[in-house]
């Protein structure tokens, strides 16, 4: 006897992307997401920046703009990314002197995010190592995370206007970082999930 198992196709916004491109940068946002005007969410595609070769053209990472070119310096790497980073920031709607970092290692580490932590790991060194996840209900911060096939956790507490992103890769999964982040917003911020708009 054969089982097959199929995705029912189910139209949800959550199913679908929206596609932005701002003055040659291309990049996508959640609907879900875009209905709340407390946060502005965005997920970076290659298009639209100054990167040559194997991480052309919008790359975000300087680890990877290094290694790719250790024929140039570090400096020069540097202001590559930093003009990437600028026009993704400008095109999505926030200011890169709001970003935070945090060095991912698949662990179920998650941080909570204070005013003094913008411009962690892009306007000064990487303070945050193994931490997989952020959160904040502070005004202004951009909390940026990079994936490769791990899943991207987004939550939202519109009544506390609370956020969390959360790098979940398999060891973080099987860690039970996803709840972990539920329980630490309910027990920060006074999130409840079980309630509606919530």
């Amino acid at each position: 006897m054969e089982t097959n198992y199929i995705r029912k196709k189910l139209r949800r916004k959550v199913d679908h992307l929206t596609y932005h491109c701002d003055n040659g940068v291309e990049w996508f946002s959640f609907p879900i997401l875009d209905q709340f005007d407390f946060i502005v969410n965005g997920y970076s595609t290659r298009v639209g920046g100054v990167s040559v070769g194997d991480v052309g053209s919008l790359n975000l990472s300087l680890a990877r703009e290094v290694a790719m070119h250790m024929e140039v310096s570090e400096e020069e790497c540097r202001a590559k990314l930093r003009e990437n980073h600028e026009r993704l920031a400008a095109a999505v709607g926030y200011t890169t002197d709001a970003l935070i970092f945090s060095n991912q290692t698949h662990t179920d580490n998650i941080r909570i995010m204070q005013d003094i932590d913008r411009g962690n790991g892009f306007v000064r060194p990487n303070e945050y190592h193994d931490t997989d996840g952020m959160m904040t209900d502070i005004t202004g911060q951009a909390l940026m995370t990079f994936y490769a096939d791990c899943v991207p956790l987004l939550l939202v507490d519109p009544v506390h206007k609370a956020i969390a992103n959360v790098h979940s890769g398999w060891r973080g999964t099987i860690k039970g970082i996803g709840s972990k982040a539920v329980r630490m917003m309910r027990e920060v911020y006074g999130s409840d999930p079980s309630k509606q708009g919530a």
